[in-house]
Formats: structure tokens, C-alpha cells, sequence
């Protein structure tokens, strides 16, 4: 059995952790046969298309019906629905926590890393015993919780990156015990208020050495490499800075050596980038904005000609749909969009943005030298994806922070592209979605 970690806000209904299992298999053929004999016309047609990726904003306000081509409607609608709409995943282990927006795992040891905003907000590690997950220890004395957590397992050390108090934290990890080993505060800020007021350390991982640890500062639009001492000691060696604005959330990188890829919030642009371990260096090697006001006149023009092909929206919304098509559809509604998460699939081959405010994931193409093309993008049908993750090869899973369910989109392996499967598992407010199918004692 496969499994997935789903965390997030505990505002509404949600109440911690979830890990699920599902059987990949049989998911593969529900959700296969799912797309085959749905009654809802097939709108979302991989992601070429800006304005169809919008169209049920644009039937909104023209006051048409969404259910037909949307997935969440009025809550009326939505239980009606209910029984079609929902994958039922198997939940193995649940954590009650408070707000646990962010996890990591310790692999060797069996225990979960979580954020947690009990207290003075700080982290918490649970251990597996048995059939459930106990509280061992907690660090609570923050002043804010964090919103980022990486186990450095080799090291055996926890990087805690807190946005609200622009300050990096590091524990060392044992069995069944956290140890505060250091507390790096940084000071900067940039051109943006509030968001850049101050810094904002909102990300940090090793690098794909397990060399220096990167850490994205959204608040001062740099991004630092560390030097990391297995005591857990910290040191600065370089940094690089973005353009004023940009805000550095996340950064990842996939099989190309030494290419890495950098998403800013506030711009909603991704950075590819050149790194030099030894030097302790970035440097810029191609800016591309994962907006949809960025597409080109050719791709608006393949997003009609698909658009025309399905004729199943009745013929009023059909006329006018039609007509905004021809327009800049960026134009016609004004969205305010922060950029999210980053992810590259396994094979290294695509990568994937998510964005808030438009509520889509881009979809890229890595090139042979590390650059990415453009390929377009899919609604996620949320409000405000946060967070993401692959199940296999063949899906993504996708964490609404302002909704009460998960969607779930179709991958194609050989280009990309992403499409609404028209399914979604019911969990509130999530906003880390973790493949969790390596963990030891989980399988």
C-alpha cells in the first residue's frame, strides 16, 4: 500500500495529521474509469489555455449555472455531489495537533516532525508505537510557528524556517528527544510592504550534496547558503539576490547537476539557476513568469480551437464564453496571484508551479541544460493551492488552504500536461501534502 501525508490549518474542521493509504492500482482504474463515464464536459483540457482555465470564474459572473463545469459549486450543490465527486483514501494514522501546517520525517527512527502553533508556536515530534503516533517532545518557544520544516537525516538535524520572526532555527534530532542547538536571526527587508518589511526566512534545505543548506529569505529577496556543521553550528558563505520584489519562497532542484529552481512569491516568476558548491554561489540563468497574462496570441489561439470542441455548456453560456475568449481574459478579471510550491516529477523531465489567486498549476518543460520551456497549465479547482504532491507517476494531489477538500489531477508521463480528473478526498485546509510511500514501517 501507497501513502500520502495531508497536514494543515486547524481553523475549521481539521483537526491534525492524516496518513493515508490507497492502493495505486485500483486508484489508477477508479479514477480511469471515472474520466470515461463522467456526465461533466471535459473543459479542462491539459494546459494550454489561460481562458479556459478561467471559464467557470467567467460563467460565474455572468451568472450562469457552474456545476456544470466546475467542481465546487454552492454548498447545496457540493452535497448533491458528494457521492460522485469523492476518492475515499483509508486513514492508517491520525495526529491531533494544532495548526500543523508544515511536516518532516525522520525516516530511520520512525517519528514526525510537525509544526505545531500550540503554545508559543514551535515543533513537536511524535513516535510510531505501535498502531499510533505519541507525543515525545516539543519546542514551544518561538513567539510564532514556523512555516517550513527539513530533516537533514544524515546529520540527524531539524532546519526550522519561520516567516513571521525571519529566523532559522536548528535542533538536533534523537530518538525521541529535540534539542535546540541554534537560532539564526536575519535582518533585511525590500520594496514590497508588509510582506517585505522585514525578513521572512520561509524556506531551507540541503543541497543536492547534502553539502550547504539554502535558505530562501522572501523578506529581503536573497537567497543564503549556509555552512552546516554536524554539531548543528550555522555559518553565512554567500548569497544570492533576486530582483527587488521577486520574493523567494521556495527552491528545488531535479537531475540536471547544479541546476536549481527558485519560485518568488510576490512576482510569481521562477528563476533558473547555476550553483557552485565550493564557491557558495548562484547565478542567473533564465527568469520566466508563471502567469497567465504571460501566454503568447498562439497558445490563446489553441485554447479556443479546444475550447470549441466541447459543445456540451448550453448554448447561452456557450455565445458568451465565446466572446470573452477573443479578449485578454487577464484583462477582463483582475486576479492578485502569490506564487506556492515547486515540485519536478521523478524522472526529471517537467516541472510544476502552483498559484494562488489564478488557482492553477504551471507546467514546465526541463530542458537538456536546465532551462524550462513553457507548456501551460490546469485549474486546480480550490481556492488557493498551497501545497501539491505526485501520487505515482500518473496523478497529483493538490491542498487547498481556503477549501474543505483535496482534487485530484491526471499527469501525462510523456508531455506533462495536467487534467482535472473531476475527484477529490475530503480534508480541510490542507496545505502539505507529503508522498509518504518511503517511510520506514508505514508500508
Amino acid at each position: 500500500m501507497n501513502k500520502l501525508i495531508l497536514s494543515g490549518y486547524t481553523r475549521n474542521n481539521n483537526r491534525g495529521i492524516h496518513i493515508l493509504s490507497y492502493d495505486s492500482e485500483k486508484l489508477h482504474q477508479e479514477l480511469n474509469k471515472s474520466n470515461q463515464e463522467t456526465d461533466k464536459p471535459n473543459l479542462n483540457i491539459s494546459g494550454l489555455d489561460k481562458e479556459i482555465a478561467k471559464l467557470n470564474i467567467v460563467i460565474d459572473e455572468l451568472g450562469n449555472e457552474t456545476d456544470q463545469i466546475s467542481l465546487y459549486t454552492s454548498k447545496s450543490n457540493q452535497e448533491k455531489k458528494r457521492v460522485n465527486d469523492v476518492v475515499f483514501f483509508t486513514e492508517e494514522y491520525f495526529i491531533e495537533e494544532e495548526s500543523p501546517t508544515f511536516i518532516a520525517v525522520d525516516v530511520d527512527e520512525d517519528q514526525i516532525l510537525a509544526v505545531s502553533a500550540r503554545g508559543n508556536g514551535g515543533v513537536s515530534l511524535y513516535k510510531k508505537e505501535e498502531s499510533c503516533y505519541v507525543l515525545k517532545d516539543e519546542y514551544l518557544e518561538m513567539g510564532s510557528s514556523p512555516c517550513h520544516l527539513f530533516f537533514d537525516d544524515e546529520r540527524r538535524l531539524l532546519y526550522s524556517s519561520n516567516y513571521h520572526k525571519g529566523r532559522l532555527d536548528i535542533f538536533s534530532v534523537g530518538k525521541e528527544s529535540l534539542k535546540h542547538t541554534q537560532c539564526m536571526k536575519f535582518e533585511g527587508k525590500s520594496i514590497i510592504s508588509p510582506d517585505q518589511d522585514s525578513s521572512r526566512i520561509h524556506m531551507a534545505i540541503m543541497d543536492e550534496y547534502n553539502q550547504n543548506l539554502i535558505v530562501c529569505d522572501l523578506g529581503d529577496d536573497k537567497v543564503y547558503i549556509l555552512k552546516i556543521g554536524n554539531d548543528g553550528s550555522a555559518e553565512i558563505g554567500g548569497y544570492f539576490s533576486t530582483d527587488p520584489g521577486f520574493g523567494p519562497r521556495h527552491i528545488t532542484y531535479g537531475k540536471k547537476e547544479d541546476v536549481y529552481y527558485l519560485i518568488g512569491e510576490l512576482s510569481s516568476e521562477i528563476y533558473v539557476l547555476g550553483y557552485d558548491r565550493n564557491e557558495m554561489k548562484f547565478e542567473l540563468i533564465q527568469k520566466i513568469s508563471s502567469l497567465p497574462e504571460q501566454m503568447t496570441k498562439k497558445e490563446s489561439h489553441i485554447a479556443e480551437e479546444s475550447y470549441q470542441q466541447n459543445t456540451e455548456i448550453s448554448n447561452v453560456a456557450n455565445e458568451k464564453v465565446s466572446d470573452v475568449l477573443k479578449s485578454d481574459i487577464s484583462h477582463e478579471i483582475d486576479v492578485k496571484n502569490t506564487a506556492a510550491a515547486i515540485k519536478i516529477c521523478s524522472d526529471g523531465r517537467f516541472l510544476y508551479a502552483s498559484n494562488r489567486g489564478y488557482d492553477i498549476i504551471t507546467v514546465y518543460r526541463i530542458q537538456d541544460d536546465g532551462r524550462i520551456e513553457f507548456l501551460g497549465f490546469e485549474k486546480t479547482y480550490g481556492k488557493t493551492p498551497r501545497d501539491f504532491n505526485f501520487i505515482g507517476e500518473d496523478y497529483i494531489l493538490v491542498g487547498h488552504q481556503n477549501e474543505d477538500y483535496c482534487t485530484i489531477l491526471s499527469r501525462n508521463r510523456e508531455n506533462g500536461r495536467l487534467k482535472y480528473t473531476g475527484k477529490r478526498i475530503d480534508f480541510s485546509e490542507i496545505v502539505c501534502v507529503l508522498n509518504a510511500c518511503f517511510i520506514a514501517g508505514l508500508s
